[in-house]
């Protein structure tokens, strides 16, 4: 629901309106050579032609400012929802948090046609929704899955963000074309009511823990309870080592990776189609196909990762840590690289380059769930609700922060404009991935080591003994 107000935004958007009329020949789409490659047809009848014919009157920093709110609201439920989790069950929030997201996304033509702040703060009610979700799904996750399986599961419940993408992508672009209810107001309306669909379902199949479950066996529950007995047990805000949270290089380093995982997230999900349509000059169907692309790639490397995380470290051939921070590495340095190769080499005359690079960049982002991830839900397992929505509200400030500066750095879609884009991202992973391989870390730190009440058991036929021996 997230995601496809991307696509959604090139469809809404009147684009020949919202440039000012003496800016329209200063849209050249140049590289940082002298020759101009491509120039953007801005006027009214190319854009319709190429399936993009919009009406709301939105400027680059109106739109920016939507992407935004949802953050918004994040930021001020992200902290308390990890906790939430951890102490009550996360079912229940977890459901509370998707209607939350679907209703307003329900409204959102209504809304968006009727008064653009009203839209705004509808998305930031959605926000308030969306930072229950995945501190609450990772709690789930903790509760029923074994430590040994932990990478794989991470990169399988994390792969709705690439199934959102590549089913959204396809279609949404193929709904914005329809002429029925205006096409794009279609989008909202099967995703807000998918949304509603999937809170009956999972109040009907889902429970927090296996001990509530009663669609596996009794086996099931047992094998599952005794591998996560230490994380299963609720926590009181007492004794939360607070301090260590916050002091802990292990997880400084995983906050800064968040932080530079949610810029490269703002960027590619939300901005992307407007890339494709003013800079690869691409009509509304291709536009969806390469949206899609970087997402289908993603869904496909990152669970092959994540099985290969494991049995690297199951058969001792890496540690935990090392195959953490291998896998940054690509995620760091394999994603900057497509960026450098996104600023450099792409213009309208090279889209299939751009299709190379952007799948690339969805196998190297793809690593990023085997590497810093993995590490937020090792470091400290029995917190770990906890540490991910103190990780994840580091990561609404980076959504936030990235949304804003987009419009001030892209507010007329050029070439040179998106080039400094992709450079920004290039110097944030960079230095992301080096402070990793420099201080990251997938092992339990001391401080999380939970500390047993030694209990003394006393047989009572050894007792019984013990007093007639005294007896006598």
């Amino acid at each position: 629901m997230r995601i496809n107000l991307g696509m959604a935004m090139v469809c809404m958007v009147n684009t020949t309106a919202v440039i000012e009329p003496e800016k329209l020949d200063f849209i050249p789409n140049t590289t940082f050579k002298d020759d101009v490659v491509c120039v953007r047809k801005v006027d009214s009848v190319s854009m319709a032609n190429s399936g993009y014919h919009g009406s709301l009157l939105w400027t680059s920093s109106m739109q920016s400012l939507l992407f935004s709110a949802t953050f918004y609201g994040s930021l001020i439920t992200i902290i308390p929802s990890g906790y939430l989790a951890d102490r009550f069950g996360p079912k229940l929030i977890l459901i509370l948090a998707v209607l939350v997201y679907s209703i307003p996304t329900l409204f959102t033509p209504f809304l968006a046609t009727t008064d653009f702040y009203a839209f705004f703060f509808a998305r930031v009610i959605m926000g308030l929704g969306e930072g229950f979700i995945n501190p609450s799904i990772a709690s789930m996750a903790a509760r029923w899955f074994p430590v040994s399986e932990r990478a794989a599961v991470a990169n399988l419940y994390t792969s709705g963000n690439q199934l959102a993408g590549t089913i959204g992508g396809f279609a949404s672009a193929s709904l914005c074309s329809l002429n029925f209810l205006g096409g794009w107001p279609l989008i909202f309306y099967i995703f807000g009511s998918l949304g509603c669909l999937w809170c009956v379902v999972f109040m009907i199949v889902a429970s927090s823990s296996p001990d509530k479950n009663k669609w596996i066996s009794s086996h099931e529950k047992e094998h599952i309870l005794t591998a996560l007995s230490q994380n299963s047990r609720k926590i009181s805000l007492s004794s939360v080592p607070w301090s260590s949270l916050f002091t802990s290089k292990a997880l400084i380093v995983i906050y800064v990776a968040q932080f530079v995982f949610n810029c490269n997230v703002t960027i590619m999900q939300s901005f992307l189609p407007a890339y494709f349509r003013d800079i690869l000059l691409l009509d509304l169907k291709s536009n969806g196909f390469f949206t899609a692309f970087p997402f289908i790639t993603q869904l496909i490397a990152k669970n092959v990762y994540g099985h290969l995380s494991d049995h690297l470290t199951k058969n001792g051939i890496l540690t935990p840590t090392t195959s953490a921070k291998v896998f940054q590495g690509i995620y760091s340095f394999g994603t900057a690289a497509s960026f450098v190769g996104l600023a450099l080499f792409v213009n309208c005359q090279t889209a299939s380059l751009a299709l190379i690079l952007l799948g690339s960049y969805g196998v190297f982002f793809a690593s990023g769930m085997t590497g810093f991830y993995i590490s937020q839900i090792s470091v400290a397992p029995k917190y770990t609700g906890i540490i991910i929505s103190t990780s994840l509200f580091f990561g609404m400030i980076a959504n936030v922060l990235s949304a804003l500066a987009f419009g001030v750095l892209n507010p007329y879609g050029s070439e040179v404009e998106w080039q400094h884009v992709f450079l920004i991202l290039v110097a944030l992973n960079m230095f992301s991935g080096v402070l990793f391989m420099l201080f990251g870390s997938a092992d339990q730190q001391e401080w999380a080591v939970v500390k047993r009440k030694k209990i003394r058991v006393f047989s009572v036929d050894a007792e019984k003994k013990q007093r007639s021996s005294l007896k006598q």
